[in-house]
This record gives C-alpha cells, sequence and structure tokens, in this order.
C-alpha cells in the first residue's frame, strides 16, 4: 500500500496501482474500522483519487482515533495540507504547516518556507501580512538540518527561494504552485480536472502581471515557471495540444532564463511525458532521454 499510494505518486509519474492497494486496505478496514494507519491509507487512496473532501474527513478521522502516535498525526496534516493547497484553500494549507512546524522535527525550515508562501497566495496581500512572511523567511535558513551529513534537497531549495525573495523585494511568482509541481501534486489534480480551473486563472493573471514588469531581472524566469505550470493545468484538462504549446514556448527561452535554468529540461521532461500519455513511445523516449 505504501508504494502505490505513496511512493509510486511522489516519486514516480502517478501510475501506482490504487485498486491493488484499495483490495489490499479493504479487509483491514473491515476488521479494524478505527485503525488510525488504515484509515491514513484509506485518505491517501481518496487524495490520489483527487476526491479531496473525503480524504480531509478521513484524515480527521485517523487523527482522532488515538493520540498517542503523533508521528501519525504529522504524517496526516502534512496530507491535510496538501489537499487544501490543490483547493486553492492557503489559509487552511498554512495553518497545517504552522502546526507541522511547532510540532514535527522532521525539517521546521521546509514547514516554515510553506508556511510563507501559502501567506504569500492569500488574498491578504497586506503590510502587516509581508512583514508576517518576511519574519517567517528569515528564520528559514538558520532552521536548516544536515541529514547524515547531506542537506535535505527541499531545504536548499527553499533557501534559494527566500534569498530570491529577498533580493527582488520581496516577491515570488506563484511559489505554492511551484512547490506543488515539485511534490508531484499536478499527477493528483489530473485526476480531478476542476481543480485545475482556479489554479489556471491564478496563472493567466500571474502571466499578465510578469509580462507587463520589464523591469524585473528574472522576468524570463517567471514566465517560464507560469508556461511549465500552465502546461500542466492544460494537461489536466486533457488539452495536450495546448500544453505542448506552452511548454515549446519555454524551450524557446532557454537563452532568457538567468537563475531558473531548469525549467527547460523539465518542460522537455514534460513534453515526453505527454508523448508518453498520448500512445507516442518513441517521441517520449527521445524527449525524456533529452531532458537527461
Amino acid at each position: 500500500m505504501s508504494y502505490h499510494a505513496y511512493i509510486s505518486q511522489v516519486l514516480g509519474n502517478g501510475d501506482g496501482n490504487i485498486n491493488f492497494a484499495s483490495s489490499i486496505l479493504k479487509p483491514c478496514l473491515e476488521q479494524f474500522p478505527k485503525g488510525a494507519l488504515f484509515l491514513l491509507f484509506a485518505a491517501r487512496i481518496q487524495e490520489v483519487n483527487g476526491q479531496l473532501d473525503e480524504a480531509l474527513g478521513l484524515y480527521e478521522q485517523s487523527i482522532d482515533s488515538q493520540s498517542s502516535w503523533r508521528h501519525l498525526h504529522h504524517l496526516c496534516y502534512w496530507q491535510m495540507m496538501w489537499c487544501s493547497a490543490f483547493k486553492c484553500e492557503w489559509l487552511f494549507a498554512m495553518k497545517y504547516a504552522e502546526v507541522l512546524s511547532r510540532e514535527s522535527s522532521w525539517s521546521k525550515s521546509t514547514y516554515l518556507y510553506l508556511k510563507g508562501i501559502f501567506m504569500l497566495m492569500s488574498e491578504d496581500q497586506s503590510a502587516a501580512m509581508t512583514e508576517h512572511v518576511v519574519a517567517i523567511f528569515t528564520k528559514v535558513p538558520e532552521l536548516k538540518v544536515r541529514v547524515a551529513g547531506k542537506s535535505l534537497p527541499i531545504e536548499k531549495f527553499a533557501i534559494r527561494r527566500v534569498q530570491r525573495f529577498f533580493a527582488q523585494g520581496n516577491r515570488l511568482t506563484l511559489p505554492a504552485l511551484e512547490v506543488i509541481y515539485i511534490w508531484n501534486g499536478f499527477a493528483i489534480i489530473y485526476k480531478s480536472a476542476p481543480l485545475a480551473e482556479p489554479i489556471l486563472q491564478l496563472i493567466e493573471a500571474k502571466v499578465a502581471e510578469v509580462s507587463g514588469d520589464g523591469q524585473s531581472k528574472t522576468q524570463a524566469d517567471d514566465l517560464g515557471l507560469c508556461l511549465l505550470l500552465k502546461a500542466m493545468c492544460l494537461v489536466c484538462r486533457r488539452d495536450s495540444a495546448g500544453a505542448e504549446a506552452c511548454l515549446r514556448e519555454l524551450v524557446s527561452m532557454e537563452k532568457r532564463l538567468v537563475e531558473d535554468k531548469h525549467l527547460v529540461p523539465y518542460a522537455v521532461a514534460e513534453m515526453g511525458f505527454l508523448a508518453l500519455r498520448d500512445g507516442k513511445p518513441r517521441e517520449a523516449q527521445s524527449h525524456l532521454e533529452a531532458a537527461l
């Protein structure tokens, strides 16, 4: 169940066998209907299938079923945070990130970065909110940890983005959507296409804003990220032609990118995944080899 519901979804293409995982889970839930771990897996299966409200309810049940295993609560809060983010409910996502930053010792740097970016995505763009985000982001580099002598990749990413936030005058482009992409969240959004609509609206509004910001050194980088995210939304809408057009436009911008040069191999890889989904294995292979 862990492989099909978690590992293949986060590290793969979202192609785990959820039906098989469900068949394993069913007798477990019948025997232990209030089993915290089984409720967690039931919630995750609903989440992977794009049934986010059902997933949130089951995560709540898992939390309520026991109080001694706090780490399991943290797993639930982590997933509830992502469910809220997929629904563009930024303040709820921020709430769960805040709980994790207080209670979990895994990576406080990551939790605080997530809390900050969810606040940046919220409708409240007041000076007080920005001041709060600045205070949060100031702590992100200070709280990084080392595991077996190595820094966590997600913490390295968060620290680079915090540095960019300050360098750009307290501004980031769609940071929560960027992290959803990195965490393979669009594989879940793909399962429930209506989830992509409010995200696409945010992206299109940001494209208009970025296009008019000729003074920004990273204008091309910001626009490139928008194109990548827009392509993912169009994939969720089953608009392969529109998605491919966005990805090709991003690839054509390669020489204009200043910092985010990784966007080009990401785009090429996504063209490969798109070709694979459309039943074009040779074209997919060509793109994926070029992305390496």
